[in-house]
């Protein structure tokens, strides 16, 4: 089960990570004047995926949702959404759900900064094809 991106790079924008306002981002995570990620690349990639801060991991997130609840308001409420799909659903459901959730709010920060449309998600098209197998 893999969190489907479109690379819009919307995540990778101070407009993002304004919502944890409360918080203090990781040293990892500074902003150019543009308002971009110092780590987002001319191809709209992380320049530090393979160490990025757990902030910018939908799985890192999900697997470990104590660490997020501590965020302030806006993390406190996302773990209680991974809590809540791991009380609802089996794992690889959970993960699968929690996905679409996450998701379907890029699609809302997309219009939100107003980048093309084509870096809109097709939820149901995009996981319709993904069966989970729970007995794996």
């Amino acid at each position: 089960m893999n969190f489907h991106c479109t690379k819009c790079a919307g995540c990778c924008t101070r407009k993002n990570f304004e919502a944890f306002d409360d918080i203090q981002l990781p040293p990892e995570i500074r902003f150019k004047p543009n308002g971009n990620c110092v780590n987002l690349t001319a191809e709209n990639k992380c320049a530090i995926y393979e160490r990025r801060p757990y902030l910018c991991s939908m799985k890192a997130i999900f697997t470990r949702p104590h660490i997020i609840a501590k965020m302030g308001k806006v993390g406190a409420a996302l773990a209680e959404v991974v809590k809540a799909l791991k009380t609802r659903f089996a794992k690889k459901q959970a993960e699968k759900e929690w996905y679409k959730f996450v998701n379907s709010h890029c699609n809302g920060l997309i219009e939100h900064l107003k980048l093309s449309p084509d870096y809109l998600i097709n939820i149901d098209e995009q996981y319709k094809e993904e069966q989970v197998d729970e007995k794996l």
